[in-house]
């Protein structure tokens, strides 16, 4: 049982992991300076406005 607790601990992690990553990095590169995704060329908010 205790085998079978550590696994699901590290799945759910895992699993949360695979979601919210990819919108973290959206939300970091959203303030973006650049128009290249890959340049990151410093903070910004002008595409918010």
């Amino acid at each position: 049982m205790k085998q079978r607790s550590w696994f699901l601990i590290i799945a759910t992690t895992l699993g949360f992991a695979f979601l919210y990553l990819p919108i973290i990095s959206l939300v970091i590169y959203s303030f973006n300076k650049s128009k290249l995704v890959t340049v990151w060329g410093g903070f910004s908010t002008k595409w918010y406005g």
